[in-house]
């Protein structure tokens, strides 16, 4: 098999043009630019109808995607954002009855604004909640810092011990991961896991407690009756301070509610 050649250069092609303006043969010329004398004919008969030695731009192969076969993979991606590459250059094959690689989806994607991207996580909270929530927001927003020294915030959380679980990849535009469709909703259950308590002020955090077991209202009651108090003197809170917990049914049980009056009065 013959060597390929590369691109003839534009010196090159000056010299083959001199060198036949003085008579030379092709393979003349061919032998003394190391070059066949087909190559050497094309050269001539080009600077001959165009009277230019340099190469115009190349077409390249055709695409395999038009314009309405990209907006038609973006509106595909933009109802089901979690397809991968290679379903949707299966379904596109399909449609168009020739092959289509999974580069070239994500060339089109890319072209039209989209990437591939680990969706944000978020607590799965109903539309009712995101109501509650943002009214809560609002009333306190505008609250000093004065107001916020004195708030102990805690809560309970879950951590895998086991490495991170496999990311699932969508495909979205810029500035777009907060949009619902982008994102994966996280739930407190599993396995391969440790459960936490702590607390945190303005001023400061505090160690951690371990939860051993499910956490029921009588294990929170004990977190509370031992980590409490020692909470609040290690954030140096003033005499008078806001608990803050959230609203899981332990929290407002019957023997728990008893237990502020040995803090707070």
């Amino acid at each position: 098999m013959s060597e390929k050649r590369t691109e003839t250069s534009e010196d090159m092609r000056k010299l083959i043009v001199k060198l036949r303006n003085e008579g030379k043969s092709f393979r003349k010329i061919g032998k003394i630019v190391n070059r066949c004398h087909g190559t050497v004919k094309k050269i001539i008969a080009k600077y001959k109808d165009t009277k230019s030695i340099r190469n115009f731009p190349r077409s390249g192969r055709p695409k395999k995607l038009n314009e309405a076969d990209n907006r038609l993979i973006t509106r595909i991606v933009k109802k089901d954002p979690t397809i991968s590459a290679v379903s949707l250059a299966q379904e596109t094959s399909e449609i168009q009855q020739t092959s289509i690689s999974a580069s070239t989806i994500r060339r089109s994607l890319n072209s039209q604004g989209m990437h591939g991207r680990v969706p944000r996580k978020k607590p799965a909270i109903s539309a009712k909640n995101r109501v509650s929530r943002l009214q809560f927001a609002k009333k306190f927003i505008n609250k000093p810092l004065t107001f916020w020294n004195t708030v102990l915030f805690t809560d309970k959380s879950k951590f895998e011990i086991f490495g991170r679980k496999t990311q699932p990849k969508i495909w979205r535009k810029k500035n777009m991961e907060l949009e619902p469709k982008n994102l994966v909703s996280t739930v407190k259950h599993g396995g391969g896991n440790i459960m936490v308590w702590g607390s945190m002020a303005a001023s400061g955090i505090v160690e951690l407690t371990f939860i051993n077991n499910k956490m029921f209202r009588f294990q929170y009651l004990n977190i509370l009756r031992t980590n409490l108090a020692a909470s609040v003197r290690s954030v140096q809170l003033p005499n008078s301070w806001i608990f803050q917990q959230d609203r899981d049914p332990k929290h407002a049980a019957k023997i728990v509610n008893p237990l502020w009056a040995e803090f707070l009065f």
